[in-house]
């Protein structure tokens, strides 16, 4: 019985888009072959010029920005090889700057006595190398808050006088690189009615003479007394 040649219908590039510091892969499809199970040789080019070797894989120590990248496919199924499939050329793009990192401090607050302070980490280049700036931006509520001051760097506070129960503070970092690309982080904390605490009264509780707080009884029931009050059961 006469071995049957092993055919593919395409080849594709992943990721896409691909950057300078990102890998790229091989992917055939459309293995056909009755006989035998699959089986690939690989050639790489990067603006036409042959780079790496016989794998599935092109690190990305092979390329740089704005390059072109094919990968020519030939089935083999240990015997014969079938007809060579080439991608289609995947252009090396400009990565965008890495993402911040958020971070609003109080998170629980007092009102009328705490700030809010919004600090990031990022890095100060892109993965091509751009130099990155950044800048911080509040939202009230969804909705755009243009009264932030300034404590460590530009916009990074909420003064006190500006807090009240209930709202919900955003701080949004954007990353910019050189080349207009960007990336956004943020963080968020909704101010809630402080957290109260009383001196157990109650002699043959397991907690008498000690501070107790409902933040120590989360989804349990417990029973708090006032003075001469009735139960209010939470």
């Amino acid at each position: 019985i006469a071995n049957t040649p092993p055919r593919i219908a395409a080849v594709q590039l992943e990721p896409d888009p691909a950057y300078t510091h990102t890998d790229v892969s091989a992917v055939p499809v459309g293995w056909n072959d009755p006989d035998d199970p699959p089986g690939y040789r690989f050639a790489w080019t990067v603006g036409g010029v042959a780079v790496g070797g016989d794998s599935a894989v092109l690190e990305s120590h092979h390329f740089s920005l704005g390059a072109s990248v094919q990968v020519t496919v030939t089935p083999d199924d240990g015997i014969a090889l079938g007809l060579p499939r080439t991608s289609t050329p995947l252009i090396i793009s400009d990565a965008p700057p890495a993402q911040p990192v958020v971070q609003i401090q109080p998170q629980e607050v007092n009102v009328g006595l705490d700030d809010l302070l919004c600090s990031y980490s990022a890095a100060t280049l892109d993965p091509d190398g751009h130099s990155v700036s950044h800048s911080i931006a509040w939202l009230l509520d969804g909705n755009p808050f243009l009264a932030s001051s300034t404590n460590l760097e530009p916009d990074d506070t909420i003064a006190s006088t500006h807090l009240g129960i209930g709202q919900e503070w955003t701080c949004e970092v954007t990353a910019s690189d050189t080349q207009q690309l960007t990336a956004i982080g943020q963080d968020a904390v909704v101010i809630r009615v402080p957290w109260f605490s009383l001196t157990d009264v109650n002699g043959s509780s397991f907690s008498a003479g000690q501070q107790v707080t409902p933040r120590d009884y989360l989804g349990q029931v417990s029973a708090w007394y006032f003075g001469d009050a009735s139960a209010t059961v939470s």
